[in-house]
């Protein structure tokens, strides 16, 4: 008899395990830990990604390969342990990766990055292939905005500015100069575009904050880094599917393919190359 009480509380603990097993397991699957995860991407043809006229394609003799990285994003504490065993894997802290970016910030520079590659990319391989490209700068493109700032509530990453109340900005230094000839409270008409589109563009409308720089107040519109964004003058249109792939190292596979394409596909030799790297003019 006095045995039989604990057989009977041993389904109790049983089943308190289990619960409490459940409840761990669904706590690991919704939590996230600061972690993210680079796993192996694809090696996938660039010839399927770009689109020239028909009369200007090729057949092509061989393939430029485009290679990327996959990145597993907010990751959970429950993929925290397979992820560190996966010998094709690495975890990388995010604020590491993202330099302490919000990480749709940080996906948003990759968006501008890969834009700007394309750009670069179409200009490098007409003008090696002899074509005439011309190009003007046509304004200051976000890179980033500070929280807070005025900018921040009517900017996003990858605008390109191209006035301020009607007096063009060219490039970031003079969008500087404009701003400063306005007094902080004051409000401003901004031009804003897009990389593939500077122009027209759209009005977006702020009042300027202030800052303290060298023992004065100056005009603050929030933009924490910029770039100068240049117009290219194509002889025909180049269209370029990025597959949803973000950052600038496409750069270089898209110049290569852009030139395989155009030139009766003999680049590679007949191979198959596989190519990853930055491309600048």
């Amino acid at each position: 008899d006095a045995a039989a009480p604990r057989r009977r509380r041993l389904p109790i603990v049983l089943i308190s395990v289990g619960v409490l097993l459940v409840a761990l397991f669904i706590v690991a699957a919704i939590v996230s830990v600061p972690y993210d995860e680079l796993v192996p991407g694809q090696a996938q043809a660039v010839s399927q990604l770009i689109t020239v006229p028909p009369a200007k394609g090729h057949r092509l003799q061989g393939q430029v390969l485009l290679t990327d990285v996959g990145l597993i994003e907010n990751l959970k504490l429950i993929a925290l342990l397979p992820a560190w065993l996966d010998n094709d894997a690495t975890l990388v802290k995010t604020a590491a990766l993202t330099g302490n970016l919000p990480e749709t910030e940080f996906n948003e520079q990759g968006t501008v990055d890969m834009a700007e590659s394309q750009l670069t990319a179409k200009s490098v391989a007409l003008r090696q292939l002899g074509y005439s490209v011309p190009e003007h700068d046509a304004g200051a493109t976000v890179y980033g905005i500070l929280p807070g700032t005025p900018g921040y509530r009517v900017l996003k990453v990858g605008d390109v500015i191209t006035s301020v109340d009607g007096v063009a900005t060219s490039d970031p230094t003079i969008l500087q100069s404009v701003t400063r000839t306005h007094q902080p409270g004051q409000t401003i008409t901004l031009r804003v575009g897009s990389i593939a589109h500077p122009t027209p563009g759209h009005d977006v409308t702020l009042r300027l904050a202030s800052i303290r720089a060298q023992n004065k107040t100056e005009p603050l519109i929030g933009i924490e880094n910029m770039g100068t964004q240049p117009v290219y003058d194509f002889p025909f249109p180049i269209k370029i599917n990025s597959d949803q792939i973000g950052g600038p190292s496409a750069g270089l596979a898209w110049t290569l393919g852009i030139i395989n394409t155009l030139s009766a596909g003999h680049l590679t030799g007949g191979l198959t190359i596989a190519a990853s790297g930055t491309i600048r003019p």
